[in-house]
């Protein structure tokens, strides 16, 4: 009897202990349910900003609870805050490992802030749970922007054995490979371009490398060919690493460490330290003169980039390209009479070369220099060399419509487009002409494809500009194109 009334004494006590803890915890749960109610609305709502406060606020409360990392990470990765996501996913990984799916987004977060070697890792581990060419493909890409060339190429090797028909993974390991053994990079570009049409160029630049590396065995002679083969196919991280390579096998090779500066510009550097040690090693490089001309115009000191171009224009006194080159840094600075001096003496030199002669359309038409006496007869001339060029026939058609000869401007124009109907620039004029014609809906249509053809360049801003002051009634902030 004593044990049982003990009993009921402990449970009078203990059960408002339990009700008032009752009390208490209920609208905890209840603001918890409310706080992750309003982040899923906001998700729905597309406002990935508010849905990351809202899921904060819950695991503030809830921090063993992985599922919110997740969500707080994917909101992160859309609201643009990447290191945010990145440790949102690191946070749920170490509760429970992440799935495929939500790995791969860490390594898109990883990647959005340069840490590729961290994003080549979640790669890594997708692809070792799905084996496919799709998750190689990403981890070969990361590895090759993080430097690390070799395990690019293992993964590489790896998305070409799951899909052998694939053309980019063979032009991928072609040029990656092609450091270290050209004739394996031969093969595997001519595979690429067989597979797909789209790598012939590719093919034909690397062609080119082996034939004149075969002239001499100098294995710093090849890596020079190929930096610069690569810089023109716009893989300027693997050029650099030719052309390093190239001045350790010989350090004296002037043209390596010219175009290792050049190479240094396009990968985020500057390059003059490899410029001036090219030039200390042979002033009379050509190559040296041109490309640190282009480095100081870079900078906007357009006398000293004259001045070296001055040099390699003596020292090649029948190359009408340095003249060109002198043309366009003299407009740059301003002399205009000096320009126009320089784009005859090109022509003088190379009378017959339409490329010559289109720039010195091009300067009297962009400067409105001489533009009927001499700009117009020299786009003529152009045409009448290569009247298959469809950038001639449009910078004729536009000098035509500023020398007023409209109707014959208006054929020529159509004339560029039968030829290259992409051309923005012949869009672009044409667009302008019916504009001074008032034929407002063929004007809109031309206009629209230029922009649309040449959305961050010279054309396509203009024709945005010209759309947006006749057609949407914005003003023309930056005056009449």
């Amino acid at each position: 009897m004593v044990r049982v009334s003990r009993w009921m004494m402990g449970l009078k006590i203990l059960l408002p202990l339990l009700f008032l803890a009752g009390i208490n915890l209920a609208p905890v749960e209840f603001a918890i349910a409310e706080t992750l109610e309003q982040a899923r609305v906001a998700e729905v709502d597309d406002q990935p900003v508010l849905a990351m406060i809202r899921y904060r606020e819950a695991l503030e409360r809830h921090p063993w609870e992985r599922d919110l990392w997740e969500h707080l990470g994917r909101m992160a990765l859309i609201a643009g805050a990447p290191e945010e996501a990145i440790h949102a996913f690191e946070q749920a990984d170490r509760l429970f490992p992440l799935s495929p799916d939500t790995r791969k987004l860490l390594a898109d977060a990883y990647e959005s802030c340069g840490r590729y070697e961290d994003a080549a890792r979640q790669w890594a581990e997708v692809a070792a749970v799905q084996p496919t060419a799709e998750n190689y493909a990403h981890l070969s890409d990361a590895w090759q922007k993080a430097g690390r060339l070799s395990e690019a190429v293992q993964a590489l090797r790896r998305w070409r054995e799951i899909d052998p028909k694939n053309g980019l993974a063979a032009y991928r390991l072609a040029l990656d490979v092609s450091i270290s053994d050209l004739d394996e990079a031969l093969n595997l570009v001519k595979e690429a371009a067989r597979l797909d049409q789209a790598f012939q160029e590719g093919m034909k630049v690397l062609e080119r490398v082996g034939s004149l590396s075969s002239l001499d065995d100098d294995p710093a002679y090849r890596l020079t060919l190929l930096g610069r083969a690569l810089g023109e196919l716009n893989e300027w991280a693997l050029a650099e690493r030719a052309l390093t390579e190239a001045v350790h096998q010989n350090p004296d090779y002037a043209e390596a460490w010219a175009l290792l500066g050049e190479t240094r510009y396009h990968t985020g550097g500057d390059g003059r330290v490899e410029l001036e040690k090219a030039l200390e090693l042979n002033p009379s490089s050509v190559l040296g003169r041109v490309l640190m001309a282009f480095y100081w115009s870079r900078k906007g000191d357009w006398q000293q980039a004259i001045d070296q171009m001055a040099i390699a224009a003596r020292l090649e006194p029948a190359r009408s390209m340095w003249r060109v080159e002198l043309g366009n840094l003299y407009a740059q600075k301003g002399d205009l009479p000096q320009a126009l001096i320089e784009y005859r003496r090109a022509v003088d030199l190379d009378p017959n070369n339409p490329a010559v002669l289109e720039a010195l359309a091009q300067f009297c038409l962009t400067f409105q220099v001489q533009v009927e006496e001499t700009g117009l007869p020299a786009a003529r001339e152009a045409v009448k060399l290569d009247d298959q060029s469809a950038h001639a026939r449009a910078l004729l058609g536009a000098l035509l419509a500023a020398t007023g000869h409209t109707e014959e401007a208006e054929k020529e124009l159509a004339r560029a487009l039968e030829l290259d109907d992409h051309l923005a620039e012949a869009h672009y004029y044409l667009g302008s002409l019916y504009l001074t014609w008032q034929r407002m809906e063929l004007a809109q249509e031309h206009l629209f494809t230029a922009s649309r053809l040449d959305p961050q360049g010279r054309f396509g801003i203009l024709a945005s500009r010209l759309l947006a002051k006749y057609f949407h009634g914005e003003a023309d902030e930056n005056g009449s194109p």
